[in-house]
């Protein structure tokens, strides 16, 4: 399963089923890597020649054997900016799935989103209907 946001607009912070978490939690300023055969990326990239950083890095959480059940994804947000957000995950009957949602946030503002996964179910991602409120 992974998440990604093409943008530094937000950091973002998965709790698995499990209670494990893995991600950037900026108003507590911890960061957390529970989640087993995970990354988070926050970094983005640093130019070979000159050093220079990313200066608007993407955000990727990837999570190799995700649990069946929900996660919840924390979005902080950095500034006050739009942000796209992609989930995508395979099961294990050979389907693969991918949802988009396009967001707005506040600078300090924290959000949830509820994502359901189902690696055996023909639909493996859900996001919980109040995702989707404005």
């Amino acid at each position: 399963m992974n998440v990604s946001v093409s943008n530094g607009a937000v950091d973002l912070l998965l709790t698995a089923p499990d209670g494990k978490k893995l991600g950037d939690d900026p108003v507590h300023h911890r960061s957390f890597d529970e989640i087993e055969e995970s990354s988070y990326d926050a970094g983005g990239l640093d130019d070979d020649e000159t050093g220079a950083k990313e200066e608007d890095p993407s955000r990727l959480i990837s999570v190799v054997h995700p649990l069946t059940g929900w996660y919840t994804l924390q979005v902080f947000g950095n500034r006050n900016a739009e942000y796209v957000i992609t989930f995508s995950a395979s099961g294990t009957v050979g389907t693969t799935m991918q949802q988009k949602l396009a967001k707005r946030i506040r600078k300090g503002e924290v959000q949830s989103i509820r994502i359901h996964y189902d690696g055996r179910a023909q639909d493996v991602l859900q996001l919980s209907p109040s995702t989707f409120k404005q």
